[in-house]
């Protein structure tokens, strides 16, 4: 494996995923959504941009990445948009927390690629019950961030208004993922 690249979960194996956790107890968790992104992004494009930045993250700060949590909650119904609720989510998100902390990650950051009160709520929510409901792991710290907080020209963007399919999201998968974006 190319440790370059950092520790990006799926694409290890067992014995890659013990020599991550000798070095490393950090995981990032991305958090996107399945969902209509206009009429030229892909549905998945929440998943992308917080998976992407994972990625990108990862070999600076010496983490492991996660696999993403796909779906979550939209509000949609456009076709291609599927929804879970909130509530399905936080618990969802609390078992994958626990699981992380059983392999031996101390330090957990939700990052959160899909905006709306909904999936913030739901994230904090998985916590808060991990944590009432696993006293044995009050040594474990989680975090949830959305990627909108990364930068100060990404909070620019939100603060102009630049939300759902426009100049950022187009912009940032057109970086990712030129060949998704439709004319």
């Amino acid at each position: 494996m190319d440790k370059s690249q950092g520790y990006i979960m799926e694409y290890m194996t067992v014995p890659e995923m013990r020599e991550a956790l000798s070095k490393t107890r950090t995981a990032i968790l991305p958090m996107g959504v399945v969902e209509q992104h206009g009429y030229h992004l892909p549905l998945y494009t929440d998943v992308y941009n917080c998976y992407e930045i994972a990625k990108r993250v990862a070999p600076v700060a010496g983490c492991v990445v996660a696999p993403p949590i796909i779906y979550s909650f939209s509000g949609g119904e456009l076709p291609g948009t599927t929804d879970i609720s909130p509530q399905t989510l936080s618990l969802v998100t609390m078992d994958i927390i626990k699981s992380l902390a059983n392999q031996g990650f101390k330090n957990i950051v939700i990052l959160l690629g899909h905006g709306g009160s909904e999936n913030q709520r739901a994230a904090l929510d998985a916590a808060d019950m991990f944590y009432r409901r696993n006293g044995r792991y009050r040594d474990i710290r989680l975090a949830t961030v959305t990627f909108t907080e990364l930068t100060p020209s990404v909070k620019e963007c939100y603060a102009a208004h630049d939300f759902h399919a426009a100049y950022l999201e187009t912009s940032l998968m057109l970086y990712w993922h030129p060949e998704l974006v439709r004319p």
